[in-house]
């Protein structure tokens, strides 16, 4: 038995050392910590094309609200970091997304509450909304030139 975990264990890592040696060499992100994520603000003034617009839905959950007013301030900060964290982890999907396009940078250009107050069942079930583009940075020759 202990054969068999060695050699499965061994066979893991094969198959592992052989997708890293198989990756592209062209500089291109492979994986999501890679690509860089940037708000329109801080993008630098680069030449770049974008690779594809990308968007991601996260839901925030129900609110909790106790009907205690002396305790709607811990509600409010509680809900608050219930939306940070969806927040991240639609830029987290978005900047994935954007590391398999095999982009330099994720632009995230939105990211807001949304609230569906058309479906009653849904009505107050928040989800995080998000938006942005995945770009490639476009390499410059000697010439000055994109190539």
């Amino acid at each position: 038995m202990h054969g068999l975990k060695l050699a499965t264990a061994s066979a893991a890592c094969c198959v592992l050392l052989a997708a890293c040696a198989s990756g592209s060499d062209s500089g291109a992100a492979a994986r999501p910590t890679d690509v860089r994520v940037y708000r329109p603000s801080d993008f630098p003034d680069r030449d770049y094309e974008v690779l594809a617009e990308l968007e991601e839905i996260e839901p925030v959950g129900a609110p909790r609200v106790d009907p205690d007013p002396a305790h709607r301030s811990e509600d409010d900060r509680v809900a608050d970091r219930r939306r940070q964290d969806a927040e991240h982890r639609a830029i987290a999907r978005m900047r994935t997304r954007a590391a398999r396009l095999e982009a330099d940078a994720l632009v995230v250009t939105e990211c807001g509450r949304l609230i569906d107050s058309r479906d009653p069942s849904t009505r107050y079930q928040e989800t995080m909304h998000c938006t942005g583009f995945a770009v490639r940075f476009k390499v410059l020759g000697p010439d000055g030139l994109p190539h």
